[in-house]
């Protein structure tokens, strides 16, 4: 396996608000004024996250944790956890089926790597890598099926509501499915093994989130990757402020309004628009939207109303059937964690750039936002017809026109015709001038002929140009790079969210694609993966 990692990200890659903060546009750094140059003020203030709650932080990792036989360096991170010079370094995602897309574990790495990173510079502090489970997101089409070889794998199951909760019944016959598929690849045992992990989490635990919890362990429990799995009532406790806040004053509203109309100014819109309330209710195993509505709250879809006293009471005494949305997870994270950099993907880069006021407002601590690194794996063949035609990648990612058009010179020869053409042009002028000093008389003739003749030359040429792709020797080279620009190097369909992790499993047979942890400690890493 080799990592070539890149200078640059291919432009337009990435959304225009991650694009420009990768070039630390100052405009976006004034937006959300947190980098690693603050990062010893940051510490001071999780000043308040004392004691008590490191040790309730540490008994709900240890309890979640039952059942599940721990790497020594996962046992050690939690240790860590009741230290007050102790910080995390957090990544999120949805938990998908089969760990979902390649994006999935390019979030791992970077995150241990990050955590990795901190530690060497700051040796004083520990630094311990955790991966939330999005285990309250409710979107099940984002994460029931997973495809492999260009075949879909859909898991079919009736239940709704927080997907953390959901039953892993049925997923053991996806796992059947993928074994057979293994087999028919002739891989390692390795490869084998890390099937039956899958096939081992979803028998043996009945949630998804507990199921989750052991695969990841299983595959990282050796990088000291800490899970959490925040729906908790316990930790729930913490939302208290913030949902009074949210659902009975315009404080979150008018704070993230802020930010929005802040970004608007320098041309950038929403990611996730403000709403008047941010949190969900979890009821009957459904996730509702909450809504103001007269003196009280309607629950969406179903309709059900609350008046403002009892949603107050719920507010109070039952914190832990709240569920916040998108652009609240954050400050949950941020208050249950003692965390000092959030590795996001761009798209969550956004919208962390709404929340900065709001972290004020709260007086919830905002960490310094790392983004996500991205990688495009190309297969042996891919890069030897590449480097046959002179393709730079570079050049590849500007799309198939122009791509083709370099593979066109590189076809007929760069420019081969037209320089031809140009050479017969100066040679027919000195042509001229001797027929001029031996006093021809029809020189004017001769010229007006000759450009004409010309004219039909670069016609000729510009006609074979068009056609180039469709000769029978060429047609299906440029049909190869067509299939490679689409399949690599779509950037409206970028290649790690359309291949799954386990397609890139049986591509690399690479355990779990270890190779990952092995690059440069450094910031964001843009890079091709190749075998």
């Amino acid at each position: 396996m080799n990592i070539n990692i890149h200078s640059d990200v291919p432009e337009g890659y990435y959304g225009k608000l991650a694009s420009a903060w990768l070039k630390n546009d100052k405009n976006l750094r004034d937006i959300y004024p947190v980098d690693e140059a603050n990062i010893n003020s940051l510490q001071e203030q999780y000043a308040g996250f004392n004691s008590n709650k490191r040790e309730r932080l540490f008994g709900i990792l240890t309890k979640q944790y039952e059942g599940i036989e721990l790497h020594a360096n996962v046992s050690a991170n939690l240790e860590k956890i009741r230290h007050d010079n102790t910080f995390t370094v957090t990544t999120g995602q949805q938990i998908h089926i089969f760990l979902g897309p390649a994006f999935f574990i390019y979030k791992i790495a970077a995150v241990i790597r990050q955590a990795k990173r901190l530690q060497a510079e700051n040796p004083d502090n520990y630094y311990i890598p955790v991966f939330w489970m999005a285990s309250e997101d409710h979107d099940v089409a984002e994460i029931n099926n997973v495809t492999v070889f260009g075949k879909k794998y859909t898991w079919d199951t009736a239940e709704h509501g927080p997907t953390g909760r959901f039953s892993t019944k049925g997923l053991e016959v996806i796992c059947d499915d993928l074994m057979g598929l293994v087999d028919k690849e002739n891989v390692s045992s390795e490869i084998h093994d890390v099937l039956k992990v899958f096939k081992e989490a979803y028998t043996r635990f009945s949630t998804l989130s507990m199921s989750t919890r052991y695969i990841l362990n299983e595959l990282f429990g050796k990088y000291g990757l800490v899970i959490i799995d925040a729906d908790h009532d316990l930790l729930k406790t913490e939302l208290q402020s913030l949902i009074h806040n949210d659902l009975f004053s315009e404080s979150v509203f008018d704070s993230l309004q802020t930010a929005s109309a802040s970004l608007k100014a320098i041309g950038f819109g929403n990611q996730v628009n403000p709403r008047k309330t941010h949190f969900f209710m979890i009821k009957d195993e459904d996730r509702l939207r909450i809504d103001r509505e007269g003196d009280g709250f309607k629950l969406h879809p179903t309709g059900e109303f609350i008046s403002k006293n009892n949603m107050m009471l719920l507010a109070a005494e039952k914190p832990h059937v709240f569920s916040p949305n998108a652009l609240l997870r954050p400050l949950y994270q941020q208050l249950i964690l003692p965390n000092v950099a959030y590795v996001s993907g761009p798209a969550e880069l956004h919208y962390w750039h709404q929340l900065f006021p709001l972290f004020k407002k709260e007086l919830v601590v905002a960490p310094i936002l790392i983004l996500r690194d991205s990688f495009l794996f190309l297969d042996n063949k891919t890069l030897d017809f590449l480097q046959k035609y002179n393709l730079v990648e570079s050049v590849v990612w500007k799309g198939f026109e122009v791509s083709s058009i370099c593979l066109e010179n590189v076809l007929i020869g760069e420019n081969k015709l037209s320089q031809e053409i140009e050479e017969l042009k100066n040679k027919t002028e000195i042509v001229f001038q001797t027929l001029f000093g031996l006093k021809y008389k029809n020189i004017k003739e001769l010229r007006t002929q000759n450009k004409v003749w010309i004219k039909v030359l670069q016609k000729a040429v510009k006609s074979v140009l068009n056609d180039v792709r469709k000769q029978t020797a060429f047609e299906p080279v440029f049909n190869k790079l067509q299939k490679i620009s689409s399949l690599y190097f779509d950037k409206n369909n970028p290649q790690e969210r359309s291949l799954s992790w386990l397609e890139l499993l049986l591509k690399t047979r690479n355990i779990p694609i270890d190779f990952l942890f092995d690059i440069p400690l450094s910031g964001h890493t843009f890079g091709t993966l190749s075998v």
